[in-house]
């Protein structure tokens, strides 16, 4: 029996309707989880709130668990040009900066010269994307 050779047409309308369902089925699931994870905030509410009033960082409770305050930050610059920049500078305080290269102007750099700048190390991939007809 030979196989019946498939069209781009027929493989692309497959994918979209696997996507769709993959789609529905975790927005189906984000759903179901939100009455638990309303619960579960409302928990370590109580437990954070637990902490502070009784003035410790942690509790264990022996056979049960333990749990514990954990701090996270996070970091935004709000104005580089006129108040970061002209403190870095005048502090000689560089380290307050990360040392990466801007990945937006060394695509365009490869693109213009076919090679990255200087110390740079540079990479491309290409995978398939599906996007749906209008």
């Amino acid at each position: 029996m030979e196989k019946a050779e498939l069209t781009s047409e027929q493989v692309v309308s497959a994918y979209l309707m696997l996507r769709d369902k993959k789609e529905e089925m975790v927005e189906a699931h984000k759903a179901s989880l939100r009455p638990i994870q309303a619960q579960m905030d409302n928990i370590e509410a109580w437990l954070l709130e637990k902490l502070n009033r009784d003035g410790v960082d942690s509790v264990k409770i022996t056979g049960v668990g333990t749990f514990f305050k954990k701090r996270s930050d996070t970091v935004s610059c709000e104005d580089w040009e006129n108040e970061f920049l002209p403190w870095m500078k005048q502090h000689d305080a560089w380290h307050f900066m990360d040392r990466k290269p801007n990945k937006t102007a060394v695509v365009e750099y490869v693109n213009q010269h076919q090679q990255p700048p200087p110390g740079i190390n540079f990479s491309s991939i290409y995978e398939v994307q599906v996007r749906r007809g209008k």
